[in-house]
């Protein structure tokens, strides 16, 4: 089963730069270099959230393709100046069940961020 909560705090901590604060009476919260203090968002499950990654993608000058064929996986293709791609065509790829995921693990791929520890996230192992 897939720890989302896991993977909201990878996304917040390696695409937006934000500090993962302890949780407090079960709330998970970050801090972002300014500072500021704010409730982690569900990035993995919320269209909303996700597409804020969509976003920082675009900050960063990275383009991206989100699509799906009906009954099929979501797929989602990252590329473009600074992408640490994870395939030989010089793109991060990522094919999941939703469209919330596969931004997150898209970006995360195109972050450089190894593919084992995005699998632990996923898994929900420390």
């Amino acid at each position: 089963m897939i720890d989302n909560r896991r993977i909201d705090a990878l996304v917040a901590e390696r695409i937006f730069g934000f500090d993962i604060m302890e949780p407090i009476r079960g709330i998970r919260a970050v801090q972002t270099p300014e500072g500021a203090r704010h409730t982690l968002r569900r990035y993995s499950t919320d269209i909303a959230a996700a597409w804020t990654v969509a976003e920082a993608l675009i900050a960063k000058g990275w383009s991206f393709a989100l699509d799906s064929e009906w009954g099929n996986p979501w797929k989602m293709v990252v590329w473009g100046a600074g992408v640490k791609p994870n395939s030989p065509s010089g793109t991060a790829v990522t094919k999941t069940l939703t469209p919330c995921l596969a931004i997150c693990i898209a970006a995360l791929h195109a972050a450089g961020v190894p593919d084992a520890e995005i699998q632990a996230a996923l898994d929900g192992a420390s």
